[in-house]
This record gives C-alpha cells, sequence and structure tokens, in this order.
C-alpha cells in the first residue's frame, strides 16, 4: 500500500521491548521506522529488530511440536500458534508492540487461552497481503479485547498495521466463513470496516504516528494562538 499524498516519513527511531518468553523476560531495543499509509501504518524494522521477530517465531513452532505426556503433539490454546510457520504473528505482533509504545510482548505467554499478545489487553492478527485482508475472530475469543489486523510481505522486513476492532463487534458484523480451506470458521471482517489506530485503546502513540504531516503542528498552533488571544472566543 503506498503512502499517502503527505507521504508522512519519520526518522528512524530506537525503541524497546519487554520480551515475555514462558516465565521469562527479556528486554531488548532496536531501530524502527514509520510510514503513514491510506489506511494504517508501515512498520520496518532494523536488523537487530527483524532477528527478533525470527527468534520469536522459532520458539513458537518449537513449542507448538512438543509432545505432552501421552505422546501426542502439544496444540496451543491460542489460534495461529500451531501453524507451520509463525513469522507472520511475531511480525505483526512486535510491528504493533513498538507503534503503540506499549513495551510487552508476550511471545509464549504462561497462560495462553486467554493472554494479550502485546500490552495488558491487545490481541494482533497477522496475515499476508497478497490474500484479501480480513480481521479473523473466533468464536472463543474476548468480546471486550480489542484485536488489530496487520500484514507481512514474506521476504521483507517490513509490515503493514491496518486497523482494530472489538472481538464483540467483530462476531457481530462479521462474514461466518472458512474461505472454502481447511481454515476453522471464523468471524471475518474486511480492512475497510475496522477502525482507524488514531482511536485504539489503551494508552499509545499510535495516533500520533497515523496523524498525517503537518496535522498536529496545526493543532499546537491554534492552541498557542487561543492562548494568546484569551477571552476573544467567549460568547
Amino acid at each position: 500500500m503506498a503512502p499517502n499524498s503527505f507521504d508522512r516519513r519519520f526518522a528512524a527511531e530506537q525503541v524497546t521491548v519487554c520480551i515475555h518468553d514462558n516465565g521469562r523476560e527479556y528486554v531488548r531495543s532496536f531501530r524502527v521506522e514509520f510510514t503513514t499509509l491510506n489506511q494504517g501504518v508501515s512498520v520496518m524494522f532494523d536488523t537487530k529488530g527483524w532477528a527478533l521477530v525470527e527468534k520469536a517465531a522459532h520458539r513458537r513452532t518449537a513449542n507448538a511440536s512438543k509432545l505432552n505426556a501421552k505422546g501426542k503433539r502439544r496444540m496451543k490454546c491460542k489460534h495461529g500458534f500451531a501453524q507451520p510457520s509463525d513469522m507472520e504473528g511475531c511480525a505483526a505482533e512486535l510491528a504493533v508492540a513498538v507503534l503503540t509504545g506499549l513495551e510487552d510482548w508476550w511471545v509464549i505467554p504462561p497462560v495462553l487461552s486467554k493472554a494479550p499478545d502485546v500490552g495488558r489487553t491487545l490481541q494482533v492478527r497477522g496475515g499476508f497481503p497478497y490474500k484479501d485482508r480480513f480481521l479473523l475472530v473466533h468464536p472463543e475469543d474476548d468480546d471486550a479485547s480489542p484485536f488489530i489486523q496487520a500484514t507481512w510481505k514474506p521476504g521483507s522486513q517490513s509490515v503493514d498495521v491496518l486497523g482494530w476492532m472489538y472481538g464483540a463487534e467483530a462476531k457481530r458484523i462479521g462474514r461466518w466463513t472458512n474461505f472454502g480451506t481447511d481454515h476453522a470458521e471464523c468471524y471475518a471482517v474486511h480492512q475497510t470496516q475496522l477502525h482507524d489506530l488514531c482511536e485504539l485503546p489503551e494508552d499509545n502513540f499510535a495516533w500520533l504516528r497515523s496523524l498525517p504531516t503537518g496535522y498536529l503542528k496545526q493543532i499546537q498552533e491554534q492552541e498557542q494562538y487561543e492562548k494568546e488571544h484569551v477571552g476573544e472566543f467567549k460568547f
């Protein structure tokens, strides 16, 4: 997706995340670049950041293939955890973590069924851009959690974070489908129906990085003007 007409690009900046991995925590820093899109924000990782995505994907794949006490493959509780490649999910989640400024990234949380992906409540759904961009929400997903749609193009180090919707909303307006595949049936919401990242709940910086060029400056200039002309706007 091309940048919008304002073509707002941010200089690379240093970010920090706290990675939660099955009871262990690691704090890591790396650099990312942000570019606003017609819908959403593109997040570009540097080499160090992308290495974290690859390592997390390897951990998830290995963890999903472990056998239980009966010698059967242990399937994880969260959708997407037991797929052959977890790259798209890990890339999407880390992109949301750095975009929002919420440092907690739950790679392998202690309790899988209700754990957030990022922060305290955010759930992230990753996908491929060459497919129709749908947010997928399953019947057992939490109604009150915000679900964020993001896409990763294989072979790149960038992710497009597109928009979000509460679980209950997705279940109300989403199309019930499995896309004619062996995917579990779920509620599918097209990206055009998603809420703007500027409205994303939980304290975050996503709204700032989603604003078009000059818009924030216009707000600041207007506020400064009103301060300098106190009383002129009263009736």
